[in-house]
């Protein structure tokens, strides 16, 4: 039993052996040593930059951070801390947990943030002087400096500036480094360069007279003058000074400020005060005569100018020996006023002048005795002392200033003719009457015309009989009927009644008659060739995809036609009114629409060249012209072309019409639209039977049909059904309009 038992407690001890040393090799595998380790950011910190310190250490379970020369010591994990000087800095991390401790040391580099600074030399400069700048800067590497308002900059340590203009420049350096940027700014003060400058009045003084001096300097503060040779000396701004003696003194102006001195001279010219004038002259011939030059010597001493003069006359000089003309008799005082630059002295003189020549006598006679209207007179001078002449002839364009000269009077009756003649010693003058009589009686104006009943676009013949007739002048009020041929033709577009004027001339005056000439329609009404009925549109009615318009037209009669006066439209949205107005030949002058009686625009009409120019402006509601048109008519009065415009003038496109049909009216067999780029935009071809529009079809600019207009005419030729198709984006839009006359 006791062996049994021992064998158990060996077993038992050989057994906790085995587990002993198993707990121990397992305590062992838990006890690692510590690993230290660390960074830290920024890894190049400036002073006064905080540096964050990461741990990064392992198996540590404290930590005693320390960095030597500074004050930082932590047991923080992560730490942070500031140093506030530049340098090399060992950082040491003692980490530490159960298997023990261990440490790390790195080296910190702390940059130092540099300072800028400068001085610079002078520190009063002067524009255009030289500035030295002496960089002061620490701990920095490059430099930029600058100048606030100028162009100058450098990047040199110690720069040179030049300043061109005075007033305080900001100077500004930026001084970098491996610590960072820091800039100062300091003012210099640049001092302008006074610059000296000076007038003096008078600019040609005299001794004894006062010489005053302008000061012109700028930038001066105080100033020095004085002249060489004399005791001129002064320090007021604008001195004066009187020179004693004759000749030229450099006068000297010294100006300073605070930007330095600067100085100029200049010469002034002192002459000597001259003696006092005598005025004296005498003249030639002694005795003069009317028209007689005289000739004016000067016999003055001193004397600088001259000024000549004599009562009544216009004899006026400033030459030192003038000449003068006097035209009439009598006693001349001349005066002579001479003038130096010491005063002035004058005389005057009595010069008697007598008549050269007696007075004229005016006379003349004429021939023919008797002339005729047409007959050149010769006017024959019989004056005598005369020698010059002027002749007139009240109611007439008679002047001449020719001794014998001729005229042709035009017009019987009487006339004054006036012959003024002179000379020296005057003037006379004598007036005598012509009588001119008529050479041919007095025209009388007369015509005929045939046919007697002329028609629309017939061709009229006039005939005058007038008699006495040199020259003729026809016209018609109301139409471009105007020429001076005897007998001459003309065709009248319109129906109405025309006073036909003649107006017949002769040289020995005018005479004038007027006829009535009545215009009728060739056959029926509308003014055509083709016979139609005297049929007028009272109403049409369209419709069209379900809308019905209806026009009503109303009429008046201008000039024995009847004219359209109103178009009434009406939709199932409202009526359109438009009123047309004309003038008293029948041209239409006028159009105005409205909309439940309030008017949207107007258009007026404007004609020129013979109506052949016709102007169309369109205004709005307010007066303000919108656009305008003017079409051209050929001399068969048919319209050939439409321009279209903006209200400044722009062309905005135009229509030609051509191709016209070879009977009386306008009927285009072709109608060009064009937008402002002359291409074509539309293309209309026309056909007609009996005067009236049979069929249309229009293409766009391509030729692609766009739209065909379909007529029906009755047998009394007149239009009864029109139907139109418009074809866009591939569908096809039709109306038919039915027409209604007033003879129906």
């Amino acid at each position: 039993m006791k062996l049994h038992h021992f064998s158990t407690i060996l077993k038992g001890i050989f057994f906790s052996f085995i587990v002993l040393t198993i707990a121990v090799s397992c305590s062992k595998e838990e006890e690692e040593p510590p690993t230290a380790e660390f960074t830290f950011s920024p890894i190049s910190p400036k002073v006064n930059e905080e540096v964050t310190f990461s741990n990064s250490s392992t198996n540590a379970t404290s930590y005693q951070w320390s960095a030597a020369g500074t004050s930082f010591s932590s047991t923080a994990q992560n730490p942070k801390f500031t140093f506030t000087t530049a340098g090399d800095f060992n950082v040491k991390l003692v980490a530490t947990g159960a298997g023990g401790t261990t440490e790390i040391i790195k080296k910190v580099t702390v940059l130092a943030l540099p300072v800028a600074g400068f001085s610079f030399s002078p520190t009063s400069p002067k524009t255009g002087e030289e500035v030295t700048f002496t960089n002061t800067s620490t701990d920095a590497t490059s430099y930029q400096w600058s100048v606030a308002g100028t162009s100058l900059t450098s990047t040199s340590q110690n720069p040179k500036f030049i300043f061109s203009t005075a007033g305080d420049f900001d100077v500004k350096l930026i001084a970098t480094g491996p610590g960072g940027t820091t800039e100062i700014i300091k003012k210099v003060t640049v001092l302008a360069l006074p610059v000296a400058g000076f007038s003096f009045s008078p600019t040609s003084p005299k001794t004894g007279e006062e010489v005053t001096f302008t000061n012109t300097s700028t930038d001066a503060t105080s100033y020095q003058w004085s002249a060489a040779g004399t005791s001129f000396s002064s320090t007021a701004q604008n001195p004066k000074f009187t020179f004693t003696a004759a000749g030229d003194f450099d006068v000297k102006l010294i100006a300073t400020g605070p930007g330095g001195t600067a100085e100029i001279t200049k010469k002034v010219t002192v002459s000597a005060v001259q003696p006092a004038p005598v005025a004296g002259f005498s003249f030639s011939p002694t005795s003069p005569k009317t028209g007689e030059e005289v000739t004016f010597t000067s016999t003055s001493t001193n004397a600088t100018s001259y000024q000549w003069s004599a009562t009544g006359t216009s004899f006026s000089s400033t030459a030192q020996n003038p000449k003068f003309t006097f035209t009439t008799v009598g006693n001349y005082n001349v005066k002579l006023v001479v003038t130096n630059a010491t005063g002035t002295n004058e005389i005057t003189k009595q010069v008697t002048v007598t008549a050269a020549l007696p007075a004229p006598v005016a006379n003349f006679n004429f021939a023919p005795a008797s002339p005729k209207t047409g007959e050149e007179v010769t006017f024959t001078n019989t004056s005598t002392n005369a020698t010059s002449y002027q002749w007139s002839a009240a109611g007439t364009s008679f002047s001449s200033t020719a001794q014998n000269p001729k005229f042709t009077f035009t017009t019987a009756g009487n006339y004054n003719v006036k012959l003024v003649v002179t000379n020296a010693t005057g003037t006379n003058e004598i007036t005598k009457q012509v009588t001119v009589t008529a050479t041919l009686p007095a025209p009388v104006a007369n015509f005929n015309f045939a046919p007697a009943s002329p028609k629309i676009g017939e061709e009229v013949t006039f005939t005058s009989t007038s008699t006495n007739a040199t020259s003729y002048q026809w016209s018609a009020a109301g139409t471009s009927f105007s020429s001076t041929a005897q007998n001459p033709k003309f065709t009248f577009t319109t129906a109405g009644n025309y006073n036909v004027k003649l107006v017949v001339t002769n040289a020995t005056g005018t005479n004038e008659i007027t006829k009535q000439v009545t215009v009728t329609a060739e056959s029926g009404g509308n003014s055509n060739p083709c016979n139609l009925p005297d049929c007028y549109v009272q109403k049409t009615t369209t419709v069209s995809t379900g809308v019905t318009t209806t026009i009503t037209y109303g009429y008046t009669t201008v000039n024995g036609k009847k004219m359209i006066a109103s178009i009434d439209t009406f939709t199932g949205f409202g009526n359109v009114v438009v009123s047309i107005q004309y003038d008293a030949q029948g041209r239409r002058i006028k159009d105005e629409s409205r909309v439940g009686g309030t008017l949207q625009n107007s258009i007026e009409y404007s004609y020129s060249n013979g109506d052949k120019t016709v102007r169309a402006n369109t205004y709005d509601a307010g007066g303000t012209l919108t656009s305008y048109t003017i079409s051209t008519y050929d001399t068969s009065m048919r319209l050939t072309r439409t321009d279209n415009y903006t209200a400044t003038g722009a062309l905005t496109g135009y229509t030609v019409y051509s191709n016209f049909l070879n009977i009386t009216g306008s009927f285009p067999q072709l109608v060009q639209t064009y937008n402002a780029s002359n291409a074509i935009t539309q293309t209309d071809v026309h056909t007609y039977q009996d005067c009236q529009l049979k069929s249309t079809v229009s293409k766009d600019g391509s030729g692609t049909v766009i739209g065909e207009v379909t007529n029906t005419i009755d047998a009394q030729k007149l239009l009864r059904t029109s139907v139109a198709t418009i074809i866009t984006f591939g569908f096809n839009i039709t109306s038919t309009t039915q027409y209604v006359y007033d003879c129906d």
